[in-house]
């Protein structure tokens, strides 16, 4: 079941996303369902009969394909009116199906040699017709194939939780119904257990299905990624994009509805996942979507989208044999703008960053370099908004961050209460390099970061960190002398905190280098496989790289962060524009 979107007094919580380190290894390894549930007797929605709109007949596209070929194959449902008038008609499947298939017919977005669709609409979508297909998709399928299969109509679950797709011909259960119940004919629409049966029976090893309804989510567990997933980059997807699994991702959880909402012509899920396949979900900016980038795309996108309107709605995603690099479209590079610089230079600079002194240590012998002896807090980082509204939360640029920029913040012109001397935290690493330059200084390479940290005691080079000193206290593990993940999540504290901890100079005392909030740095990171297959990791200092630039360098961990990622030599890298819930930064200058 799909809703149409009203406002409500319902209160969205506040989802707070967590950055995961190192998510290159996570596999999933869960039961494959397809969840598809719906009406609750308090949401029949009886409604008069309508006639059905002027209709086309299924499109079914050309699967005259060579052996040897890479082929995407469809099956795209989209379902807005019913022969039974008691099922409340819906606004948006239609249109969501057929943008669906309007995309993957587009050769600009499809890196496959060849495609196969079919899309059944309305009339079209009967359960005959509906089995015949995924039917058709078994025969048809090979294993280096990939499948789609998309479901945007009405679910429902009776009886004894049976789960059913409501198709254009199902029709209503009498002898409920005038007990003011609304079930399906269990004969009139395809059953859960059918439709798992005609899925494992398609061959390919790269299988999506996308559901679009109400509670379509209470049958799969879900355990969403975290946001800082890498892929390498790669021209050609299919060089080194070798993953596959059988994959589903639900608009919503199994507790909640799926949003149409009239302001974007679509229901909530549908409108971002074309959004996303056109090039917005692409996280490291290679010119290609793959499948996590899309579900993490997903996750927010449609999240933030009904929140803002007063309900709650949280795509899942459920797979089996799920392995890293599963592509799904390029796109013209022309569709994602990159602007050259950053958006409205600081309007002036201070001499030092306000109420901040300086730390100053040896760069090299004989190059002494200047440090905030703390992370940037919400307090500096609000003179520089008010200084630069163009950084403000509701003005800046999409490109500068992923959507959670400053996302703790209640408004335009306020950090949390209580918090202004904690480290501000979800910024990009683009706004941390605005408040740098308004500040008159910069962002740290790795090898100047790991100086202050180690007291002079360590160095960087291109085959990695060298220590005598693994914390900014010496060589021991002790958790009091951070802020570090310790069984709770208790957030930030202040920037003058665990000063124990901290990193000792002849000039004073260098905070929470290690713990707290990670900070960004100026270092590229770039990942590529090799020719036999190996992934190669890069740190390029800026101005040492000719390459395109991918993700930009973290240290020093956080309260989230483990023993490991503490450490002075741990390394941690991301796309520049994700704004982490423990992501923060410090500044330097020469």
């Amino acid at each position: 079941m799909r809703t149409n979107f009203k406002r409500s007094d319902l209160a969205g919580r506040k989802r707070m996303l967590k950055t995961k380190i190192d998510a290159l290894s996570m596999i999933f390894a869960l039961f494959f369902a397809t969840g598809v549930l719906a009406f609750s007797a308090d949401e029949k929605g009886v409604s008069g009969r309508t006639k059905d709109r002027a209709m086309s007949g299924s499109r079914v596209a050309s699967d005259s394909t060579m052996e040897g070929q890479r082929v995407l194959r469809a099956l795209i449902i989209g379902i807005n009116r019913f022969q039974d008038g008691k099922i409340r008609e819906l606004n948006y499947c239609r249109s969501d199906a057929e943008g669906l298939t309007a995309l993957i017919s587009d050769r600009n977005y499809i890196p496959f040699d060849s495609v196969a669709a079919t899309t059944l609409l309305d009339h079209e979508a009967t359960k005959e017709r509906v089995r015949a297909a995924l039917e058709d998709l078994g025969r048809r399928s090979s294993p280096q194939d990939t499948v789609i299969v998309y479901f945007s109509s009405h679910g429902i679950q009776q009886n004894q939780g049976e789960a059913f797709w409501v198709l254009h011909d199902s029709r209503v259960d009498m002898e409920a119904y005038n007990r003011r119940q609304l079930r399906v004919d269990p004969e009139t629409a395809l059953e859960q257990s059918e439709i798992t049966k005609l899925l494992n029976g398609i061959r390919a090893r790269r299988l999506l299905v996308l559901v679009d309804s109400c509670f379509s989510a209470a049958t799969v567990i879900s355990y969403p990624r975290g946001k800082n997933f890498k892929a390498p980059k790669v021209r050609n997807p299919f060089d080194n994009f070798k993953g596959e699994g059988r994959v589903v991702i639900t608009a919503s959880e199994g507790t909640q509805r799926a949003a149409e909402l009239p302001s974007l012509g679509h229901g909530a899920f549908t409108y971002f996942l074309l959004k996303g396949l056109k090039g917005k979900a692409d996280s490291n900016l290679d010119n290609v979507v793959e499948l996590w980038e899309i579900w993490q795309y997903l996750d927010k996108k449609v999240t933030d989208a009904v929140h803002k309107e007063g309900g709650e709605q949280r795509p899942t995603i459920s797979s089996v044999h799920l392995t890293h690099g599963f592509p799904l479209t390029t796109y013209p590079l022309g569709d994602v703008q990159k602007p050259a610089s950053l958006p409205g230079k600081p309007d002036h600079t201070t001499a030092v960053p306000p109420d901040a002194e300086w730390i100053t240590i040896n760069k090299d012998v004989g190059m002494p370099l200047r440090v905030s002896p703390t992370e940037i807090t919400n307090r500096q980082f609000l003179d520089f908004v008010m200084a630069n509204p163009k950084w403000r939360k509701d003005r800046i640029p999409e490109y500068y961050h992923d959507g959670d920029y400053l996302r703790h913040w209640p408004g335009p012109k306020t950090y949390p209460k209580g918090l202004e001397d904690h480290p501000v935290t979800y910024v990009s690493w683009f706004a941390a390099k605005a408040f740098a330059e308004w500040a008159g200084a910069r962002l740290p390479s790795e090898s100047e970061w790991t100086t202050a940290a180690s007291g002079g005691k360590g160095t960087v080079s291109q085959t990695g960190v060298s220590l005598t000193r693994l914390y900014p206290w010496g060589n021991k593990w002790n958790p009091a002398l951070c802020n570090h993940r310790s069984g709770t999540d208790t957030g930030t504290a202040s920037v003058h905190a665990f000063e124990r901890g901290g990193s000792l100079w002849p000039g004073g005392t260098i905070y929470n280098l290690s713990g707290n909030a990670w900070e960004w740095c100026n270092d590229w990171v770039f990942e590529y496989l090799t020719p036999a297959g190996t992934k190669q990791i890069v740190m390029a200092p800026v101005g040492a790289n000719k390459k395109p630039a991918l993700n930009r360098l973290i240290k020093g961990g956080s309260f989230l962060a483990d023993r490991l990622g503490c450490m002075i030599g741990s390394r941690v890298w991301a796309d520049p524009r994700l704004c982490a819930e423990d992501g923060g930064f410090r500044v330097v200058r020469d």
